[in-house]
């Protein structure tokens, strides 16, 4: 190989090493949403609260749309008891300071007593302010099971 080409690469793939991890942090977008997920699965709001932006618009799968405040406290209170976040498949792309990731989860969890089980698609935005990431929008849609 050529110095020339040789030096391309090196830079492509340092290039490439650098969008995928978080300015800073060393901690990716993906490890931050794993580690969002077990934050819920624990209900540590202590942790969870600033990972999430004030202006954080919640979509659940029923269509439910809870804010920061409403979101926090719905995990805190155990509304909605998230057991476990199985993450089957995630994608992460990154604009500057936004970032957005899509993929699929198996929750496992309680809602109002009884037990569910639930296989979503989902996607949702972070906007880095300060040096970190926050989640500003989350939209699940529930995949359907098969007959």
């Amino acid at each position: 190989m050529r110095a020339s080409s040789t030096s391309f690469l090196f830079a492509t793939l340092l290039l490439l090493g650098a969008c995928t991890h978080l300015q800073g942090s060393g901690e990716t977008l993906e490890q931050i949403e794993r580690r969002r997920f077990a934050a819920m699965v624990a209900q540590d709001v202590a942790a969870l609260e600033p990972m999430l932006a004030e202006e954080l618009r919640y979509v659940h799968s029923n269509g439910q749309l809870e804010n920061k405040p409403q979101f926090l406290e719905t995990v805190r209170a155990g509304r909605i008891r998230y057991v476990s976040i199985e993450v089957r498949e995630i994608e992460v792309r990154l604009y500057d300071d936004v970032g957005l990731a899509s993929g699929l989860i198996l929750v496992g969890g309680r809602l109002s007593g009884q037990a569910l089980q639930l296989e979503l698609r989902y996607t949702d935005a972070y906007v880095r302010r300060d040096g970190r990431w926050q989640l500003v929008a989350w939209q699940t849609t529930r995949v359907p099971t098969s007959q």
